[in-house]
C-alpha cells in the first residue's frame, strides 16, 4: 500500500495484503455490522474486511453486529474505516492522534506503523528546521 504524508508529501509504503474497494463501504447490501459515529450517525461496514484487518473486530463482531466508535472525530473513523478497505491511507497532523489511537486500539499493524513513520518524517523535519536556526 501506499501512504501519503501531509508534511512532506512523500509516500510511506507499508505491507497491506488485500484491497477490497472502499466502493463497497457504507452499502447496505455489501453491509452486515453498524458502526456507532458520533452526532448518531452510523457506518455500515462489512465484518469480513475489518475482521481481515483487526482480530479486535474480528472478536467484537462475534458477538454483536454493532460496535461504537465515538471517541473519534466522524471524519477520522471514516478514513480509518475506508483504509481498511483500500489498503490505502494518508495520515495527516489533523487525523495523527485519532488514527494512532484507532490502529493501536484496533491493533491494525500496518496503520500503527503508517502513523509511527508519519510522526517520525514529522520529528526529523522539526530537527532539521531547529539545526538551519
Amino acid at each position: 500500500a501506499v501512504v501519503s504524508t501531509q508534511s512532506t508529501g512523500a509516500p510511506v509504503k507499508v505491507n497491506v495484503p488485500l484491497n477490497f474497494g472502499v466502493e463497497y463501504l457504507d452499502r447496505p447490501h455489501h453491509c452486515n455490522v453498524q458502526i456507532d459515529l458520533k452526532d448518531n450517525k452510523v457506518l455500515s461496514a462489512n465484518s469480513l474486511v475489518l475482521s481481515y484487518n483487526s482480530l479486535v473486530f474480528e472478536r467484537l463482531f462475534e458477538k454483536d453486529p454493532f460496535t461504537g466508535m465515538t471517541d473519534f472525530e466522524e471524519e477520522n473513523v471514516r478514513c480509518f474505516i475506508r483504509s481498511l478497505y483500500s489498503g490505502e491511507i494518508s495520515v495527516q497532523n489533523s487525523s495523527f492522534r485519532e488514527l494512532s489511537k484507532m490502529a493501536a486500539v484496533f491493533q491494525v499493524g500496518w496503520v500503527q506503523q503508517a502513523c509511527q513513520e508519519y510522526f517520525l518524517e514529522a520529528v526529523h523535519k522539526i530537527q532539521k528546521l531547529d539545526e538551519e536556526q
